[in-house]
């Protein structure tokens, strides 16, 4: 599974989704080399994609919470 950072890829996916797929994913850049990071893209990935998502968790869980819904946080 990999999530574009586009809002209609996003809205496929439940909170808990985008945040085991974050956390999945940051995991991996910061396993890599500088190097690899560069070489693979995932350095422009880390920038670019990763706040985007961290907003559209942010944004729906402030929704749930507003609502007065459990809601899932990061590890």
């Amino acid at each position: 599974m990999f999530i574009k950072a586009t809002q209609k890829d996003m809205a496929k996916y439940t909170l808990q989704e985008l945040i085991d797929f974050t956390e999945k994913m940051h995991d991996k850049v910061e396993a890599l080399t500088p190097r690899l990071q560069r070489t693979t893209g995932m350095d422009k990935w880390y920038r670019n994609s990763l706040p985007v998502l961290c907003g559209e968790i942010q944004k729906r869980q402030l929704a749930a919470k507003d609502r007065g819904e459990i809601y899932p946080v990061f590890s």
